[in-house]
């Protein structure tokens, strides 16, 4: 099932839809694997919106699937905006991780899962977060928005998804 509202390709990449990946339902994949975005201009996107109901912080959590740097030493990031404001640019993976010795990567394969965390502010009514597909490590399974301050439910598959109409 396709849950985005809104996909723009580039002229070297795609996000291409990977059925029954990951712990809930499908994930998305920039294609080819080899892709890599140095800027969000060139990149491709996915773009989602949502419905919050107070202007306020919010923190924006990333569920990916347990990604390594294709290339040992090279830093994997994710880049994302909200309403076309500056564009948000977070470590996918922590200083010091080793695919196969760090605790986070332990971590990752055993509940095949990968969190990427961020806060922003949201004002009330329909937001629009663009996705970047600047490193294709991020393979992106689904996000969460929560208001800042309220924790993630304490489960193996996360919340549930809540009403995708937006009017």
């Amino acid at each position: 099932e396709i849950h985005y509202n809104a996909k723009h390709d580039s002229e070297a990449a795609r996000f291409c839809l990977i059925p029954a990946l990951g712990r809930r339902e499908d994930a998305m994949a920039v294609m080819p694997v080899i892709s890599h975005f140095d800027n969000t201009e060139d990149a491709p996107y996915l773009e989602y919106s949502f419905k919050v109901r107070e202007d306020g912080e919010y923190k924006v959590y990333f569920q990916l699937l347990p990604c390594n740097p294709w290339i040992q030493g090279r830093k994997v990031k994710l880049c994302f905006d909200v309403d076309g404001s500056e564009t948000i640019e977070c470590k996918a993976v922590p200083e010091g991780y080793v695919a196969g010795e760090s605790r986070d990567w332990g971590a990752g394969v055993l509940n095949h899962v990968h969190l990427v965390e961020a806060s922003v502010k949201l004002k009330a009514g329909v937001n629009n977060l663009r996705f970047y597909g600047t490193d294709p490590e991020n393979i992106l399974e689904r996000i969460i928005v929560l208001r800042k301050g309220c924790a993630v439910p304490v489960s193996f598959l996360g919340p549930d998804e809540s009403v995708k109409e937006i009017s």
